[in-house]
């Protein structure tokens, strides 16, 4: 319940798309620095301090809603409070984003060998993924489990199935992502 207070106590946007809905939270001290993001398919039932968006930089704004469509933004990292993530998690979370596009996924220890760990570092890249602040800024739903099995996702593996399907990729009869979406 402390998070759910915490959380409260934060200014926080509201964007809705077909596929969920974004809650961005700011960082207490500031108007645009992204402190969380959370994605839902139904929004809970909070009292938010909620900003509206048209009171954003257009570059922030224009950003978020890109995000929620799904569709390629240009938003600088310099939005975002880092401070809380380490550096070898940064490292993952930044392969992931320029290296795994849309209409791709990765296995995690595909995603650890790629940032420059060894390929047994699966859990620790899987650790990334659970802790991900930013989910779809740093696509955390574009990692898979080895034999292309979706895995888990913070909102649900469902949510995480509409997303990479609404990316154009593609899933087998057995539910596994299609071997070629898949970066070896």
């Amino acid at each position: 319940m402390k998070d759910v207070a915490e959380s409260c106590k934060r200014d926080v946007c509201v964007v809705k798309s077909d596929v969920f809905s974004m809650l961005v939270f700011f960082a207490p001290d500031s108007a645009v620095k992204i402190s969380e993001i959370k994605l839902y398919d139904e929004l809970p039932e909070l009292s938010f301090n909620i900003k509206n968006l048209n009171h954003l930089p257009k570059l922030l704004k224009d950003s978020l809603l890109k995000l929620a469509a799904l569709e390629k933004e240009t938003l600088p990292e310099e939005f975002f409070d880092l401070s809380e993530i380490s550096s070898s998690r940064l490292e993952v979370l930044r392969v992931l984003r320029s290296k795994v596009l849309r209409g791709k996924v990765i296995t995690y220890s595909g995603l650890a060998a790629l940032a420059g760990f060894s390929p047994k570092a699966s859990r620790f890249a899987g650790t990334c993924m659970a802790t991900n602040p930013f989910p779809l800024y740093y696509p955390c739903h574009r990692v898979v489990r080895s034999g292309g099995f979706t895995g888990n996702y913070g909102p649900g593996k469902d949510m995480k199935i509409r997303i990479l399907e609404r990316e154009a990729v593609r899933f087998n009869s057995d539910g596994t992502v299609h071997p070629d979406c898949i970066i070896a």
